[in-house]
């Protein structure tokens, strides 16, 4: 990214099972709030402000910014987001969307009171309204998330986001879940490269 010419935050955030949900997001909402409040400290165009996630960090993100879309979704979250923030785009990459039968899988993460409650407000294709980013999703042929970007086209599709889909590699290079984050590795490059693209097509001057 930063190769690309934009300036990148790369913020981390509490793990559960020690932080359970909604701790990232709160984690996530301070990371903006931070860029909103020291942008010309750090030279950073709040006018152009992108979101990326990988794998639970996708689906923190989209959670996110679905939230700054819908002010009622937004209000099942103990914070507020940072006034004038807009996402002019996102990128999904290997992330889970769609929480059908992922109770289970998802207990650590959830918290201990109301768990269902949780799970749905964090299964996406139930909160994408008009106002969600233009969107990129992208996965691979070994990634185990593989089918899940596919559960928001409809969504996104009804609601008129534009969005683009991008699987890569095959059964003979299948790469895996964010294979893109080697970057000695050619195919990640390209993936990176193919989503900074999209980004530079939604910059507003």
């Amino acid at each position: 990214l930063a190769q690309q010419g934009f300036a990148v935050v790369n913020p981390t955030y509490r793990l559960a099972p020690e932080y359970r949900f909604p701790a990232a997001m709160e984690d996530l909402n301070a990371v903006f709030a931070f860029v909103m409040q020291h942008a010309a400290e750090y030279g950073l165009d709040t006018t152009n402000l992108f979101g990326i996630g990988d794998s639970a960090g996708a689906t923190g993100m989209a959670a996110y910014a679905a939230l700054l879309a819908d002010s009622e979704y937004a209000a099942n979250y103990p914070f507020t987001p940072p006034a004038g923030l807009k996402l002019r785009a996102i990128a999904l990459n290997c992330g889970t969307f769609s929480m059908d039968d992922m109770l289970e899988p998802m207990r650590d993460v959830l918290p201990q009171t109301e768990p269902e409650k949780a799970l749905h407000l964090l299964d996406i294709p139930k909160h994408i309204t008009a106002g969600f980013p233009p969107c990129y999703l992208m996965t691979a042929y070994g990634d185990f998330n593989c089918n899940q970007p596919m559960k928001l086209f409809a969504e996104l599709k009804n609601n008129n986001i534009p969005y683009q889909y991008k699987v890569w590699g095959d059964k003979n290079n299948p790469l895996g879940h964010v294979f893109h984050c080697n970057l000695h590795d050619p195919a990640a490059h390209d993936a990176n490269k193919a989503e900074t693209d999209f980004f530079h097509s939604h910059i507003q001057n």
